[in-house]
């Protein structure tokens, strides 16, 4: 589990908004895995890029597979490579983008994240060296966020047939979890604060 942000209202340069990374490494892979966010404030995306650069740079410095600074280059193998890969590898892992509530502070960044992971499900190579990713991304949240993913997707360039999917709390239930074939269980349940809020419980 990794803590991307604790502040609200505004990110500042030591502290995010909302928002937690939980990574479950494949059990053949444990390099690669399953990933997915709960809540993401503004700052949140900054926050996973940098955690990528840095799983990269230890990588190279235990004698990993070496990128150049050109955009895209041939590793020894022969195979084509691309400079951000670390990054977009962490955003084709992420399957599950779940969102507690409307406020501000909790959603924001959102729009960076979507634009960012279009931007990896372009890039052929990384989509090929990724091991366990599926495109749709389902996001997961109180039934205004629906309206507000459109208005993002739009802003991008999606459309219905998007690479995202949304869901409402209930509709996100064990058994769409199983079909999609999630390695954990994700419950949610209602807490007192702003309208259709809701806490998380992950098994």
């Amino acid at each position: 589990v990794v803590v991307l942000g604790t502040g609200a209202a505004a990110p500042s340069k030591l502290r995010s908004c909302s928002g937690l990374l939980v990574n479950i490494p494949h059990h053949t892979m444990p390099s690669c895995g399953t990933k997915i966010l709960l809540d993401c404030g503004e700052g949140c995306p900054s926050r996973m890029m940098l955690l990528a650069l840095h799983y990269q740079r230890m990588s190279r410095s235990k004698g990993g597979e070496g990128v150049g600074n050109n955009s895209e280059e041939i590793d020894l193998e022969g195979n084509e490579t691309c400079e951000d890969e670390a990054w977009h590898r962490l955003l084709l892992e992420l399957r599950v983008v779940w969102i507690s509530h409307m406020h501000a502070d909790h959603h924001t960044g959102l729009l960076a994240l979507l634009q960012q992971r279009e931007l990896a499900l372009s890039c052929a190579c990384c989509c090929r060296r990724t091991s366990f990713f599926e495109p749709k991304l389902l996001l997961v949240g109180p039934q205004a966020l629906h309206v507000l993913a459109q208005t993002y997707l739009a802003l991008i360039g999606g459309g219905s047939d998007s690479n995202v999917e949304y869901r409402n709390f209930r509709a996100f239930d064990t058994l769409l979890q199983q079909r999609m074939g999630l390695p954990f269980l994700l419950q949610s349940f209602r807490v007192e604060h702003s309208k259709d809020s809701h806490g998380a419980i992950l098994t």
